[in-house]
């Protein structure tokens, strides 16, 4: 065989029959649309037009903007943005909400340990800052020993979320109570079961 020569030509296969979509079987009996058919008709029944211009689309970022700082300020949890719907982060919302933690105050106490430092003797300023170094070891220890029982609460209620809880938790206890958004919703000292 000469791998210069052209090689022939294989006997043609008689073209296959179309068969009616009525005959196969699971056939749905219509033609697929070509993509950029299927691309027009869903852009077509959107509800959300396009901006026409700059102006436009920032008024309209404006506009969700100041409905998701709406909600986050509700405590319908129906009218929040869907990564805060989540049932476990509700639920972990609750239990962070229901108690106060001493990391809360982390951010007033290191003002107060800034201020005493500001002052010229040396034993209150030592005293000062020891103090500041104390809770604020004492306030991320408790975060982490409180955000690993919320975890283990969040998987004993829900025991195939794989929704991540613990830096959730530990982030929602380290904000004081009047900054956190999405307010809460429950009072200190409610029981959440």
């Amino acid at each position: 065989m000469n791998p210069l020569r052209r090689r022939e030509s294989a006997p043609a296969e008689p073209e296959p029959r179309l068969v009616p979509a009525e005959l196969r079987p699971g056939a749905k009996g219509k033609v697929t649309p070509r993509r950029t058919d299927a691309r027009a008709a869903r852009a077509a029944t959107r509800k959300i037009s396009a901006p026409k211009d700059r102006k436009q689309a920032a008024a309209r970022r404006r506009e969700i903007l100041s409905e998701t700082k709406e909600a986050m300020r509700s405590t319908d949890v129906t009218k929040l943005p869907a990564n805060e719907r989540v049932p476990e982060l509700v639920y972990v919302r609750d239990l962070v909400d229901s108690r106060f933690h001493p990391a809360e105050a982390v951010i007033w106490v290191m003002v107060l340990v800034f201020l005493l430092g500001a002052v010229p003797v040396y034993g209150i300023q030592l005293l000062a800052n020891l103090f500041g170094l104390a809770f604020l070891v004492a306030s991320l220890l408790a975060t982490v020993l409180r955000a690993a029982s919320i975890s283990k609460a969040v998987t004993a209620r829900y025991p195939r979320s794989v929704q991540p809880v613990r830096f959730y938790a530990g982030r929602r206890m380290l904000s004081p109570r009047r900054f956190r958004r999405p307010v809460p919703r429950v009072k200190r000292g409610t029981k959440i079961g």
